[in-house]
């Protein structure tokens, strides 16, 4: 027979945990590096401003054609949101959730992922709206932190996570129909 001895031993471990820009969409991973504020102004129903957010991976072009106004050109994903925020310039620092009607500040009432999007024929390989979850952003600086947590239109999961500074766009006249537009990012 033997005799087992057990000893109480402390060891410390330092864990860094690194977070890198990306999009996942149904449990697959896509890399996004830049992005883009859009600035709409007042939103139709009450007194929050529509500042809309579009997230890219590297293969895009973002340029100015004049008057603040983006375009977009290139391929590779995307992720937009319309929101609403008190703040008049930026996104302000909190969670917005889904809500499809109020336009209240804290709110985006819709969104889209695109997988494998070119900007120049307007196809993507998936192209699903976002119906449902949440968007937190936090601002340090010039740096924005946001952490995406979606389910689309057929309740698969939408996932992200950005830091990073963001292109901002002047007030653009919004052009909002009965019918959803639902892609601004193709300016």
């Amino acid at each position: 027979k033997g005799t087992l001895n057990y000893y109480d031993v402390d060891i410390d471990v330092d864990i860094e945990i690194t977070l890198y820009n990306h999009v996942k969409y149904n449990d697959k991973t896509y890399p996004i590096s830049q992005g883009m504020l859009q600035n709409y102004g007042q939103g139709d129903i009450d007194e929050a401003y529509n500042v809309d957010l579009t997230l890219f991976s590297s293969g895009f072009l973002i340029f100015d054609i004049g008057n603040g106004i983006p375009s977009v050109t290139g391929d590779g994903h995307a992720i937009y949101f319309e929101m609403f925020t008190s703040s008049s310039s930026q996104l302000a620092d909190g969670t917005y959730e889904y809500d499809s009607w109020s336009e209240d500040a804290g709110t985006f009432d819709y969104g889209w992922v695109l997988i494998n999007y070119d900007a120049d024929t307007d196809n993507a390989e998936i192209d699903q709206s976002i119906e449902g979850g949440t968007v937190a952003v936090s601002k340090t600086g010039d740096t924005y932190e946001i952490n995406i947590s979606c389910t689309d239109e057929d309740h698969n999961s939408v996932t992200g996570y950005y830091k990073g500074t963001l292109n901002s766009y002047g007030f653009i006249e919004k052009k909002k129909s009965t019918t959803t537009n639902k892609r601004k990012l193709r300016s």
